[in-house]
Formats: C-alpha cells, sequence, structure tokens
C-alpha cells in the first residue's frame, strides 16, 4: 500500500510540474529591427516581451553575437537599466501579465564612415527553455543622411574628445526648464564620476586623476530620456 502511494505522488509531481512551468511563458514583438544613426548620441532599438502568464517570469537575454564595423562602435543592452557594453547577457524578472520594454542600443564615434553593426540576442524563459526568440537588430551609418534632425528632446556636445585633464558638458535642449544627471563609467562598468539634479546647460568634469583609457557616459533628463557615449582620456 506505501509503495503504491509512493508511485501516485510521484505521478502527480511528474504531471503536475511541468505543466506549472510550461504556464510561465512570453510573447516578443517589435517594429522595426534596423536603426538608422545620424549622430554620435547612443541611439535604441525597442523590442516588447510581454509575460503572458499569471506567474513571475525569469528570462535570460543573451548577445550570441556582436558584428561591430570597427573599435568605434558599441552596442549594449538595456532591461530595466542599461547594462555595460562588456556585458553579454543580463537576467530579469518580469511581473505577472507585464511587458519588459527591452532596449538594444548601439553607439559610434563618428557617422562620416559608412557601415553597418549587427547583434543576434537570444531571449529564453529560464524555466522552460523551449520558450525562446532569437532576434537580429542592425544599426547602420550612412553620411550622406547626418543631418536629419535628432528625435531627442536634447543634444550634448563633450569637447575636448579625446580628453586630458577635463572636458566640457554642454547641453541644448527644447524644453524650457530641465534637471539632468550625468554618470561616468570606466571600462570594468564603475562609476568614477556623477552629478546630480544640474539645471546648468554647460559644466566641466574634472578628471585629471582618471587612467588611460576608454570611458562611457550617460545623461539623463527630467523625463527619463538618456543619452550615452564615449570619452577617451589619454
Amino acid at each position: 500500500m506505501i509503495q503504491v502511494q509512493r508511485i501516485s505522488v510521484l505521478l502527480i509531481i511528474t504531471v503536475l510540474f511541468p505543466m506549472h512551468i510550461m504556464a510561465q511563458v512570453f510573447s516578443f514583438s517589435m517594429t522595426s529591427d534596423t536603426l538608422l544613426l545620424m549622430n554620435t548620441n547612443t541611439e535604441y532599438l525597442t523590442s516588447n516581451v510581454e509575460n503572458v502568464s499569471s506567474d513571475s517570469l525569469v528570462i535570460d537575454i543573451i548577445r550570441l553575437e556582436n558584428d561591430l564595423p570597427s573599435n568605434d562602435w558599441v552596442s549594449g543592452l538595456c532591461a530595466y537599466e542599461c547594462s555595460f557594453p562588456t556585458d553579454d547577457s543580463v537576467r530579469v524578472t518580469i511581473p505577472p501579465n507585464s511587458v519588459l520594454e527591452f532596449r538594444m542600443y548601439f553607439s559610434v564615434m563618428s557617422t562620416q564612415v559608412p557601415g553597418t553593426a549587427h547583434t543576434k540576442i537570444l531571449f529564453r524563459n529560464v524555466n522552460d527553455p523551449l520558450n525562446n526568440h532569437l532576434q537580429d537588430y542592425y544599426a547602420t551609418v550612412n553620411p550622406s543622411l547626418s543631418t536629419i534632425e535628432h528625435p531627442h528632446p536634447f543634444t550634448v556636445s563633450i569637447f575636448p574628445n579625446p580628453v586630458i585633464d577635463y572636458f566640457s558638458v554642454e547641453l541644448s535642449s527644447t524644453m524650457d526648464y530641465f534637471n539632468c544627471s550625468f554618470k561616468l563609467y570606466n571600462a570594468q562598468g564603475c562609476l568614477v564620476r556623477s552629478l546630480s539634479n544640474s539645471t546648468m546647460d554647460k559644466f566641466n568634469v574634472d578628471c585629471m586623476d582618471l587612467k588611460s583609457g576608454m570611458y562611457f557616459y550617460e545623461i539623463t533628463v527630467d523625463d527619463g530620456d538618456s543619452i550615452m557615449g564615449r570619452i577617451l582620456k589619454k
């Protein structure tokens, strides 16, 4: 009798547990897989990852391919927050019946040289690897179109770049008033400089004590719009 009960319990677990996992699924949608870069600011391609189940869903977002035309290019993953360009994967939890806005970002130091970058991203359900989606993203530079107006409500000028002792950040905006935050990260993703709630449209950043190499900046304004880019420290 005990043996029969054990077999029954095992059968119940075997049948019910996979059904519970399979109920946790996501769907994927996007409007365009190609981005035309107009200037040296960071631009995004947006996709929606929707948790269509009544349970929280954990997914891995993995960059399988990162084909960039030259070292002047970078790409990166933005889930709930943007990862550093060197990070090839991120794990996120999507609440029940919610949508994650995933952004694939690209940046290039110069828009005077034509080229196309390509990344291949895998979205995979941690509990059910068969529930996955493979997506290609493209970003291209066409110098003849570089004068088209940039869609951001503000633009950023960084000079000099490369930098030796300090650099200036100059903002221009279509908004009458805004606060901005500035963050500077080293190549390992560590925050080395920051400025919060600034209403100045121009400020200087001292970097005399920073080591030579590539740094990444992010500037965010009140409405959440942000621009990312790179600075080379000599």
